[in-house]
């Protein structure tokens, strides 16, 4: 295990987040599943920060990645899926464990979620279906990242607090 997590980490340097401009494709990504585009955005913080190339590898209690270029990323990714399936990906951090018979459905692989606006499709299906069960706003909207309701509870709050403060640094 200690192995396998030199080995990325050796592989690619770690690099601080930048705002990547997501926020345009987060509104034309939301409207094809008529999603609230705050919600998405505060998804996209809450994740990835607004990296288009994130990658969480979850081996142990897990490792993030921000790599520099969407290469750098592909080659990250393809170390990572030898070593396990538990990969979340891209802008959304979609799931590749989760979410891989999915993807491939749509004619679509691991690779393919590293560009931005497959990747918030993809995420913007998830929400979608999430959104669309039952439970109160808090409960489905946390579906998105744990079946568990409490660490679901737990993460709508932090999603829809990264979208009031994005909504409200747009304003100034």
């Amino acid at each position: 295990m200690r192995v396998a997590v030199l080995l990325l980490t050796a592989l690619l340097p770690f690099a601080i987040p930048s705002h990547a401009g997501w926020c345009p494709l987060s509104r034309s990504a939301c409207g094809i599943e008529g999603l609230p585009g705050s919600v998405v955005e505060g998804i996209i913080q809450v994740e990835s920060g607004g990296h288009p190339w994130a990658l969480h590898v979850g081996i142990g209690r897990g490792y993030s990645f921000y790599p520099k270029s969407r290469a750098e990323a592909q080659r990250f990714l393809a170390v990572a899926l030898v070593l396990t399936d538990n990969v979340d990906i891209g802008l959304m951090q979609v799931n590749w464990r989760t979410w891989q018979k999915m993807v491939q459905r749509l004619g679509l692989g691991a690779y393919d979620l590293l560009d931005a606006q497959a990747n918030m499709r993809m995420g913007c299906r998830i929400l979608a279906d999430a959104l669309a069960g039952r439970g109160s706003f808090l409960v489905r909207l946390g579906r998105y990242h744990s079946p568990l309701p409490e660490r679901g509870r737990w993460y709508a709050r932090r999603v829809l607090s990264a979208a009031r403060q994005l909504e409200s640094a747009s304003r100034r």
